[in-house]
């Protein structure tokens, strides 16, 4: 509780964080600074009212660099870091933020449900105006590599089986190679979507070893896309460093590269969506054709991670997609893998 404060020195008291937990450390002002008389211009209110939510620090957003790093200067209250002012408490804010980033920072900068984008907006932008180069495959429903024309309207994988192979320990081990030149923080975000496998599956990602013959090659190529499962030798998982880096994309393009397709070309389809056909880029129907996908006895899935948004592909900002038969449902805002998403997958894999 603040009083007693001198004269034109009452702005001191305009809180800078909403809900900020109090830190009193040496960057709080003194129990007497800026009094005018002996009593205390600060004093505690009960520890309930001075124990902030700390989940507001974690919806700032994420930190480039780490504050510990700048010179600063403490003085009445203010720290001065590389020549801004920033006042105690956003200090405080910006310093808990910085210090939790060493333990989650993959997670502040990319999993924020009410910031981030769903996976089918992430895609859509990042493949939107892709150059491919030659030696880069062909794409179809926006993010799965093929390696014909011939391919276009048929599912390769269901065809001929693409599964990664099991071990007699029950675990399906699956190796991997991460370009070089990603960040370290950029690793850790595509580290972060392998390992999730490992928490609900027997899918185990591990790195690549001298020797092994099949592989996933994460790499930052023209734009975010997979092969349909288990291809032979190495297969290239592209997540370019300009707009793929998302734990839902990661999830995304690895279920592809495990054998699935996009929810809204499940053989089922027609009972659940409703295709606008009229409203879908010219030449780009065959993103909505029908497969016989490997929906393993499990329910359509509108929060599916592999479901698009309801604009995927308009040509005009009309919907291509409507569910039914209730067209307030919402869907396609995944981001990150279902219950149904996962209890496929450990259906299809046998775990």
């Amino acid at each position: 509780k603040i009083f007693h404060l001198k004269s034109g020195l009452k702005h001191s008291d305009i809180p800078s964080l909403k809900s900020f937990p109090l830190n009193l450390d040496s960057c709080s002002f003194r129990r007497r600074q800026f009094s005018l008389e002996k009593p205390a211009a600060l004093s505690w209110l009960p520890s309930s009212l001075i124990t902030g939510a700390l989940k507001a620090t974690f919806q700032l957003q994420p930190l480039s660099v780490h504050v510990q790093r700048l010179p600063s200067i403490v003085h009445d209250g203010v720290v001065v870091i590389g020549g801004a002012q920033v006042p105690c408490f956003d200090l405080a804010a910006l310093l808990l933020v910085s210090s939790s980033w060493a333990q989650a920072e993959v997670a502040a900068v990319e999993e924020g449900v009410s910031r981030e984008p769903s996976v089918g907006e992430l895609l859509e932008r990042a493949n939107r105006d892709r150059k491919p180069d030659l030696d880069e495959p062909l794409l179809i429903g926006g993010d799965i590599a093929i390696r014909s024309e011939a391919d276009k309207n048929a599912d390769p994988c269901t065809s001929r089986g693409c599964l990664w192979l099991k071990y007699t320990d029950g675990n399906v081990y699956i190796p991997y190679y991460i370009a070089d030149y990603y960040t370290s923080r950029e690793r850790a975000i595509i580290v972060r979507g392998l390992e999730s496998f490992s928490d609900v599956s027997c899918i185990r990602f591990r790195p690549y070893q001298n020797g092994d013959h099949e592989w996933l090659s994460i790499e930052s190529r023209n734009g975010c896309y997979s092969y349909v499962g288990r291809q032979g030798g190495g297969q290239t998982v592209s997540l370019s460093r300009q707009g793929c880096l998302y734990h839902s994309t990661v999830q995304h393009e690895l279920l592809h590269a495990l054998g699935f397709n996009h929810e809204q070309t499940r053989s089922d389809r027609d009972n659940h969506i409703k295709v606008h056909w009229e409203n879908i880029i010219d030449d780009m129907e065959y993103n909505f054709y029908k497969i016989d996908t490997l929906n393993q006895g499990t329910p359509y899935d509108y929060n599916s991670v592999m479901q698009y948004e309801r604009y995927a592909f308009s040509k005009n900002n009309l919907p291509t997609m409507e569910p039914i038969p209730d067209s307030n449902v919402s869907f396609g805002q995944a981001t990150q893998m279902s219950k149904n998403d996962i209890d496929r997958l450990n259906r299809l894999y046998n775990c």
